[in-house]
């Protein structure tokens, strides 16, 4: 099919909800960043301030099934529509004051929503968009996440030092405009019966396809979950750094991230190539031994970029990839599971890392991860060229 088609099949309600799920992210940036550090500076305890993350954890956990149980059975746009209403009315909460218990239920309901946003959108593509494209699609997916993490980190930022007694206005106003930018439209699928929806043997069919891609994206969420735990002790420890290159160093990420996101619309036909994403896996190995060894912060503050450019450009193949493979009558089961997976090893890992460093110095650990990647490299390969194989069959 002619290349001049895609831009239509991305369309109107493609970009619309994208703006929509980019307020959304920024928004709930905000709101993460700005109350993590609220509680530790009212409150002086970690662990206060870590129930947080660990609400949103256990929220999005506890929620994904179920919610991609609702995605293949329900209008997208409608769900979507209702995750930006249900964080407004969790964010209308703060309303009543802001003691701890509020902002707790605040982050529950508020996690809950992120995960349905963010799902919807996800299959929201798998619907809207013509496997021509996903990959497209996939390309300004990542962007505006990364760019509205950034938009998101510097608000809050500001709010904190400028505007914090109008953060709650703040907050309902960017989540106005997402719900405003979601407003349902008539879906392109017709409901499907009983028969068509597809069992959750069907689910389990496609999780043993693609289980390498599985055992590969753990261990590569890994490494990453290993890069943010040592962070600051890598930059103040061992690099022996101030805050303005810790915060550089993480800023680096999603400005890289963005960046190749950007990139690859314009070159994602060459990318979309098993040896060339298998190929650019190679390249962790080398940057997290860097990060390892060096000792000059703007070196590192360097690598970090590289890690976050390189990123997308395996990232946004594998999952336009995957787009096309998964069926649309159990597309949100399947990506919830998978969310199950990806996620949960998060916390996991982050202990792991954590207990570890108890042990050895975190230049020795980024060095060892880093040379272990090698051998691993070469399993990834192979896990890209059997997923490169899979036809997506099923698809409707």
């Amino acid at each position: 099919m002619p290349s001049k088609e895609e831009p239509a099949k991305l369309g109107y309600i493609f970009y619309r909800f994208l703006v929509s799920k980019a307020v959304f992210t920024i928004s709930w940036t905000l709101f993460e960043i700005f109350f993590l550090w609220s509680i530790i500076q009212q409150y002086q305890s970690v662990f206060l301030t870590a129930l947080i993350p660990t609400i949103s954890m256990a929220v999005q956990l506890l929620s994904t099934v179920p919610v991609g149980h609702i995605i293949d059975r329900v209008n997208k746009t409608v769900l979507n529509f209702f995750a930006s209403l249900i964080f407004l009315g969790g964010i209308t909460l703060l309303f009543l004051g802001q003691p701890i218990h509020i902002i707790y239920i605040t982050v529950a309901i508020s996690s809950f929503a992120n995960t349905l946003k963010g799902d919807t959108f996800f299959s929201l593509i798998k619907e809207r968009v013509g496997n021509e494209g996903i990959s497209k699609a996939n390309s300004f997916n990542q962007a505006s996440a990364s760019l509205a993490s950034l938009i998101g980190i510097g608000l809050a930022g500001v709010s904190l030092l400028l505007l914090s007694r109008y953060i709650v206005e703040f907050l309902v106003l960017l989540s106005a405009v997402s719900l405003l930018t979601s407003i349902p439209a008539k879906s392109s699928v017709q409901t499907v019966g009983r028969q068509g929806r597809g069992k959750y043997g069907d689910v389990w069919a496609i999780f043993s396809q693609i289980k390498g891609f599985i055992v590969f994206g753990l261990v590569v969420n890994g490494m990453f979950v290993a890069i943010t735990v040592y962070a600051a002790g890598l930059m103040k420890l061992y690099v022996h750094s101030g805050p303005l290159e810790y915060t550089f160093f993480e800023f680096s990420f999603p400005l890289g991230m963005l960046l190749s996101s950007l990139f690859s619309i314009s070159i994602m036909k060459r990318l979309d190539n098993y040896a060339v994403v298998g190929g650019l896996v190679f390249l962790y190995a080398p940057l997290i031994i860097i990060l390892g060894i060096n000792r000059q912060a703007w070196i590192d503050i360097i690598v970090a970029f590289l890690i976050g450019f390189l990123n997308p450009l395996i990232n946004i193949p594998l999952m336009s990839r995957f787009t096309k493979v998964v069926p649309l009558n159990i597309f949100g089961r399947v990506s919830a599971f998978l969310r199950i997976f990806f996620a949960s090893s998060t916390p996991v890992m982050a202990a792991v890392m954590a207990f570890i460093s108890l042990y050895y110095e975190v230049n020795e650990i980024l060095t060892i991860i880093g040379v272990l990647l090698i051998p691993f490299s070469l399993f990834g390969l192979k896990v890209v060229k059997t997923f490169y194989r899979l036809e997506a069959s099923k698809n409707t």
